[in-house]
Parts: structure tokens; C-alpha cells; sequence
């Protein structure tokens, strides 16, 4: 039997039929056409279809780290004894291409580097600016303690002492801005954003209708998602090189 799954975002898609292999399996990746979505194909004996799912999440996972772009599982996805397209339905579609596609990509044995970019690749994904601000938060969070003691917190030390990595000059104008207001960014990106998306009972609070809000808070998850990608890169040693 097949698992056929449909994509969309802007990732790294062959232009061609193409398999890979990913943890001992073969996988093929099918790009749009005009009639079909981008799709992932892998053939599983009808019992497995939990485990097979996972795997091909974590290969997606690799593939939107390596893009930096989202790559959604679409609606549309079936198990089918013949392994088979999935039609567009006149859905807009998004990709990008390389021409020379990996025929491999490592399957990355440390669980918290894996749910480094499982967090990183959802919040490219998700289409919520607060839940999108958490997923990058909270891949810091991996290894530093959101816990205050003795009036230290080791992800507002963190981000603190790395702040000046941003090398974006879309986020450095931010930054500039904010420094110049007297913010301090690290208490900013904690307290005003982390704590107001997570907490409704006191103020400082987002407001998932408030429109002023969203948009600042927009502002603030270019620096969190470049901070995120930052610490996976230097830190858990993941490469961004589609070819690694």
C-alpha cells in the first residue's frame, strides 16, 4: 500500500519525480503540475500508517530548516493500494526549486535536535502570529530553563548576551527602534510576548483581535525566529546546507 500526502509552502522541491532516501526507506517526492499538488509518497503494509506519518514529518521537518520556508501537509491525503497523485482542486501552490535535489538526507539521531526543527518548521507553519512567536520561543526553551531564580532566567540571559547576533537588516532596524524607545529587548521579547500569548489573567496580554498588536507582535517574531534559527544552527549544530 501507499501513503500519499500532499504539500504546500515555499520549501525545496524537486522539479522532477524524485526519490530519496531518508532512515533506510525510499521516499518519492512528486512536484506540482497543473492538475496535481506537490506530494510525498511512501509505500507502508497497512499497519504502520502512525509510524510512517512520523517519518515523513521529520523529513519535512529537515526539508523547511533547509529551506526556511513552511512546508504544510495539505488537506487531501489517503492510503490507497497504488501510489497516486493528488489533485489541486484549483488550490494555490507554493515551492521553490533546486535543480541538483538531494538523493539522501541524514536522519538526525538526537531527539532534541529533532524537535528543534519540528518547532522551528511549525512556526513557519502556522498561520497564528502568537502560536508562531511560541514555536520559535520555545525551541530556545529546549535547553535553557524558563524559570527565575535569584532573579536570573536563562532564556532572558541567553537572549540577551545573542541579541547582537541578528545579522537581518530588516530585524536590526526593529532593534534599533526599540533600543531607541529605552526597551530592554530580552524583558520585551519575554514579558510582553511569551507571557502575554501564554497567560490571560494579567496584563501585559495579546489580544488575538487587536489588530495594532498583531502587528507589532509580527515585528517581534523576526527577531525570535532568527534568534531560534541562531541557536539551532550554532548551538545543536543542525546545518542549513541542503546538501549536509
Amino acid at each position: 500500500m501507499w501513503l500519499n500526502i500532499p504539500v504546500n509552502g515555499g520549501m525545496y522541491w524537486p522539479r522532477e519525480k524524485h526519490i530519496i532516501e531518508y532512515k533506510g526507506e525510499e521516499i518519492t517526492l512528486s512536484p506540482p503540475t497543473k492538475e496535481n499538488m506537490p506530494s510525498i509518497h511512501i509505500e507502508y503494509d497497512g499497519y504502520s500508517t502512525w509510524e510512517k506519518q512520523t517519518l515523513i514529518n521529520e523529513l519535512l521537518s529537515i526539508i523547511a530548516w533547509k529551506s526556511d520556508q513552511p512546508a504544510v501537509v495539505d488537506d487531501g491525503g489517503l492510503g490507497t493500494i497504488l501510489f497516486r497523485n493528488i489533485p489541486r482542486n484549483g488550490k494555490q501552490i507554493y515551492w521553490s526549486t533546486i535543480i541538483d535535489y538531494p538523493k539522501k538526507f541524514t536522519y538526525i539521531e538526537d531527539e532534541k535536535k529533532r524537535l528543534a526543527i519540528a518547532l522551528y518548521r511549525e512556526g513557519l507553519n502556522i498561520n497564528s502570529a502568537p502560536y508562531q512567536f511560541l514555536s520559535f520561543f520555545k525551541i530556545i526553551n529546549i535547553r535553557y530553563q524558563d524559570k527565575w531564580i535569584k532573579k536570573k532566567n536563562e532564556i532572558v540571559n541567553w537572549i540577551k548576551e545573542n541579541i547582537d547576533k541578528i545579522s537581518s537588516s530588516t530585524n536590526k532596524e526593529i532593534l534599533l527602534k526599540l533600543r531607541e524607545s529605552n526597551i530592554d529587548i530580552s524583558m520585551h521579547l519575554y514579558s510582553d510576548c511569551r507571557c502575554a500569548i501564554a497567560h490571560a489573567n494579567q496584563k501585559p496580554i495579546v489580544n488575538p483581535d487587536d489588530s495594532v498588536e498583531i502587528y507589532n507582535l509580527y515585528n517581534d517574531i523576526g527577531i525570535i525566529r532568527e534568534l531560534a534559527g541562531y541557536f539551532i544552527e550554532t548551538e545543536m549544530k543542525v546545518s542549513r546546507f541542503i546538501y549536509d
